[in-house]
């Protein structure tokens, strides 16, 4: 088989998340800062083949997105340390703001690799992030956690693999809420709908109970217990997991600290 830079692929693909390292990924937006982590090789006799390859491209979307996560208690202050940038800000305000620069300390394509058998067998990794901020820039490490270890005051999403498209991927709920957690602010509802607008251009695929093929895939986001990347039993939409940093920037390169 021949692959889409024009280069020979095996017949049958062997699953990175066991044995390969992690593919390399678009050069991100000037705005994104990825730093390089060096990635351990995996020893392919000690793991077994596991049904994730590569990251599949996300299908268009075609209904409502499904509201966001609820708000969970904050340690920090309530007053938003980040707030969104408004066309009222006159010019005698630029000169006090700065626009965030989002600082990505961790490869999050990474995630996507070398899963526990009760992770393969859950459907999901669970991922914390921390923050820490730093004048204007904000800066994002990850970890992957298991279930014992999740504690709701948190910072968790769920990186969700889909065994249909052999893809992993995060829903527009998990983004929300974690858009949230890192600008310390409960969105409303006018900037929530802001949100889901300005991520359409990375074409998220809508997860329907009633839409042919989805069905097990949407039963199988809407039993995952704490934390759910989900908050009603209705359609959600999800993206590809290797946009979740593009996603964030997009958004937050709209705020200011």
């Amino acid at each position: 088989m021949t692959s889409k830079d024009g280069g020979e692929t095996s017949s049958q693909p062997v699953s990175p998340i066991y044995a390969q390292k992690s593919p390399t990924a678009s050069k991100p937006p000037s705005r994104l800062t990825l730093r390089n982590v060096s990635v351990e090789g995996v020893d392919r006799s000690s793991k077994r083949r596991s049904p994730y390859s590569q990251p599949q491209s996300p299908l268009s979307s075609d209904s409502e997105y499904g509201s966001s996560q609820g708000s969970r208690p904050h340690t920090q202050p309530v007053s938003p340390t980040l707030r969104r940038a408004s066309r009222q800000m006159g010019s005698e305000l630029e000169d006090t703001t700065q626009a965030v620069i989002l600082d990505v300390t961790t490869p999050l394509d990474n995630f996507c690799f070398d899963w526990e058998e009760s992770e393969l067998h859950a459907g999901r990794r669970l991922v914390r992030f921390r923050r820490l901020q730093d004048g204007n820039r904000l800066i994002l490490s990850a970890e992957k956690i298991s279930q014992a270890e999740y504690n709701s005051d948190d910072i968790v999403i769920s990186c969700i693999y889909r065994e249909e498209t052999d893809s992993c991927c995060v829903t527009s709920v998990d983004i929300i809420h974690l858009l949230q957690r890192l600008v310390e602010a409960d969105f409303e509802v006018d900037e929530k709908n802001r949100i889901r607008r300005n991520l359409e251009g990375l074409r998220p695929t809508t997860v329907s109970k009633t839409r042919p093929g989805f069905e097990s895939f949407f039963q199988r986001i809407m039993d995952f217990p704490d934390p759910k990347p989900r908050k009603i039993e209705k359609d959600v939409k999800v993206f590809d997991w290797k946009l979740l940093p593009h996603a964030l920037d997009k958004i937050l390169s709209k705020y200011v600290s």
